[in-house]
């Protein structure tokens, strides 16, 4: 498993890269049904600096990528209200637009394992229903899919079925699908008993062009956080 490790320290983030290395193909457009389908799918506008894929987990939680949340030259956390968050964006028109109000991230993370982040909005989204999360162990098939925005489609959402798990480290999974640039904190979707469910977000592109993923269960402290830090308001 040699090959985990390189591959985190050589991934770049998504936001960055200038240009996908996705198998020809891979990649499509969503039709409209699918679009409605995933519609808890957003793109996240980063202060103007660009931007990610987010997932709405709670009617006032988005999740993404911890890298998103900073600058990328400076490092620095980027103000909350500064992230702009459109449900479900398609052409200039979106379900919903919310402005971040806090955003948490693991303390002192600073591997891929740990990037993934959760981000309070002002206000609660009631346009689309949150996707729940899950371990890929509750999976019913081992196949998945990703949805998100890249710079190749910054305006609509992308689809990719048949995302297999490559393999796995902790927190940290290799992906079979693709990662362009702009669909850091995009949502693996895996598919259980009760429906769909968030699995992982992926954070990063490893220099094979496969995604790099961290499991939805990272989340679930960052959201305990979140309610934590809301009921102490």
């Amino acid at each position: 498993m040699a090959w985990l490790a390189a591959a985190a320290a050589a991934a770049a983030p998504l936001g960055a890269a200038a240009a996908s290395d996705a198998p020809p193909g891979a990649r499509r457009m969503a039709n409209p049904d699918e679009a409605r389908a995933w519609r808890a799918v957003g793109r996240l506008n980063l202060a103007g600096r660009g931007f990610c894929t987010a997932t709405l987990v709670a009617p006032d939680l988005i999740a993404t990528a911890a890298h998103c949340l900073r600058h990328p030259v400076s490092g620095r956390a980027l103000a909350p209200e500064r992230l702009h968050f459109l449900l479900g964006h398609d052409r200039g028109r979106h379900a919903a637009y919310r402005r971040g109000r806090a955003a948490l991230s693991p303390p002192g993370a600073s591997g891929r394992a740990e990037d993934v982040a959760v981000v309070v909005l002002d206000a609660a989204v009631d346009e689309a229903p949150p996707l729940a999360l899950g371990p890929l162990s509750a999976a019913t098939s081992p196949l998945a899919l990703t949805v998100g925005y890249g710079v190749d489609r910054p305006e609509a959402l992308s689809i990719q079925h048949g995302c297999r798990i490559l393999a796995r480290r902790g927190a940290l999974m290799r992906i079979g699908c693709a990662a362009p640039p702009g669909s850091s904190g995009a949502p693996l979707i895996a598919r259980g008993a009760a429906g769909p469910f968030l699995a992982g977000v992926i954070v990063a592109r490893g220099p094979d062009g496969h995604a790099l993923a961290v499991a939805a269960e990272a989340l679930a402290p960052l959201i305990a956080r979140a309610r934590a830090m809301e009921a102490g308001r």
